[in-house]
């Protein structure tokens, strides 16, 4: 697991660091940067990455041609015709923003050495006008020096069902096509072997207004119920402890901040005995279109990045997870329906102590774990059962919007993890007079709308005349 990429963009105090790898083999620390106004002034970037003395006294008084590029009289560096690199202290780069202000510089070693071991004393010097400044953002690489698996014999025959894969990569039409020619291969059977060690990707919706924009995510099987699977992006740190006695036999390749695979198989739990069955019972039966008998449960921040730079819109709501099984129930075409898994599938938010992803969205382990990700489930799951059965199977039309937000909210109450409504039911309740029950903001499977009132509409209906009456 390496440091690799480093986001300054136009903005206003954001940061965003990937951990992956620059290559195939080789681990690397980058940086992403640019100015607010996208113009040709340049920003610096210095770094020093010698972490054992600063004192200048140390530092030789001058340096020769051979070594630096030619500083002039305004303080920033002309380029001296050989390629720009982080890797020795001292060493600066200087980079243009794009007509977004953004930019990329590859910081890998040139040494090819891990250095997430490394501290690095980074100054960044913005030499143009606009505000600028950064969020941090992590990805695990896949490339040498990188923590081993643990090898356990048991786990070893199910290892060549894993999908490697742990870069991000935009959807394009050259990979789309690529993976449509490759054969759909049957459901798998996953047992409690793969936990930790089965991958696959998935393509994930990245965009609150772009019904054909989708992320390919590398994910780990992380949890395995009997009806459903919990998969983790790869870029979120999980704590594995192989038997859940309380002790961590391999630690994330970097902090996890507590959140670990027992944690998820607790929620496969809950999802197997009470989430599932209960909502079945109110709103009938989910669809099984790949034969595999499972749900596919996958957590991963690029929901939490989805409305990272709406924070001041309160009209925006934080999408907390989403099922789109319009798209992902189809046949994959990499024209008509590039976005589809082809199997039951509800993507959800990640936890997100330290706003990493969406500095304006916290979420701590303890209470992702206790509640968020179960009331996401629930809702969402509710959306698989309302689409089978107004779609597949009385072959119809689907659910109205503002149905689906109060029934799947309602969905999270009905199985003891409504407290995650509460803050919608303030806001709403704070200024009613200002939101609609029917009309309602959506781009596809995404809604951004707040869903207090249609809560409130179906809470009131299911006391009223019995909750029998829901389905």
């Amino acid at each position: 697991m390496t440091l690799r990429n480093l986001l300054v963009g136009s903005f206003l105090m954001s940061l965003l660091t990937t951990v992956g790898c620059t290559s195939d083999d080789k681990d690397g620390f980058g940086i992403f940067t640019g100015n607010g106004s996208g113009d040709d002034e340049p920003d610096i970037i210095d770094t020093d990455t010698d972490d054992t003395d600063t004192d200048d006294t140390d530092k030789p008084d001058d340096t020769s041609a051979e070594d630096t590029d030619i500083i002039d009289d305004t303080g920033i560096q002309e380029p001296s015709g050989e390629p720009q690199a982080f890797d020795e202290p001292g060493d600066v780069v200087i980079v243009e923003g794009d007509d977004e202000g953004l930019a990329t510089i590859d910081l890998t070693d040139t040494s090819g050495d891990n250095n997430t071991g490394q501290e690095f004393f980074l100054v960044i010097t913005n030499a143009g006008e606009d505000a600028l400044g950064f969020t941090l953002e992590y990805h695990v690489s896949s490339g040498e020096g990188n923590p081993a698996k643990p090898h356990i014999p048991e786990l070893q025959s199910s290892a060549t069902k894993t999908i490697q894969s742990s870069k991000k990569v935009h959807l394009s039409e050259d990979i789309a096509r690529q993976m449509a020619q490759s054969p759909v291969p049957p459901p798998t059977t996953y047992t409690s072997g793969d936990v930790g060690i089965a991958r696959q990707d998935f393509k994930v919706r990245d965009s609150i207004d772009d019904e054909d924009s989708y992320e390919r995510i590398g994910a780990k099987l992380w949890a395995l119920g009997s009806s459903v699977a919990i998969w983790v992006d790869d870029s979120v740190a999980v704590d594995w402890d192989y038997d859940c006695d309380g002790v961590i036999d391999q630690p994330a390749a970097y902090n996890a901040y507590g959140f670990d695979n027992c944690d998820l198989q607790e929620i496969a739990n809950i999802a197997d005995y009470n989430i599932f069955p209960n909502l079945r019972g109110y709103y009938g039966d989910e669809s099984d279109e790949n034969g595999d008998g499972m749900v596919s449960v996958v957590i991963t921040p690029v929901l939490n990045q989805m409305t990272r730079n709406n924070e001041e819109d309160a009209e925006i709501q934080f999408v907390g997870s989403y099922a789109d099984p319009a798209v992902d129930l189809e046949t994959f075409d990499p024209d008509n329906n590039p976005g589809s898994d082809e199997q039951e599938v509800i993507y959800v938010f990640a936890p997100d102590p330290y706003g990493f992803h969406n500095p304006s969205a916290l979420t701590t382990i303890e209470g992702y774990t206790s509640v968020e990700l179960n009331a996401q489930i629930a809702s969402a799951f509710y959306k698989l059962i309302s689409y089978n059965q107004h779609v597949i199977v009385q072959e119809g039309d689907q659910e109205e919007n503002w149905v689906s937000l109060g029934l799947g909210a309602l969905a999270a109450d009905l199985t003891g993890f409504g407290a995650s409504n509460y803050v919608n039911v303030w806001n709403y309740l704070d200024a009613s007079h200002l939101a609609s029950l029917t009309e309602t903001e959506e781009s596809g499977a995404i809604s951004t709308s707040p869903f207090g009132a249609q809560y409130l509409f179906f809470r009131w209906l299911a006391d009223a005349y019995g909750e029998d009456q829901l389905s």
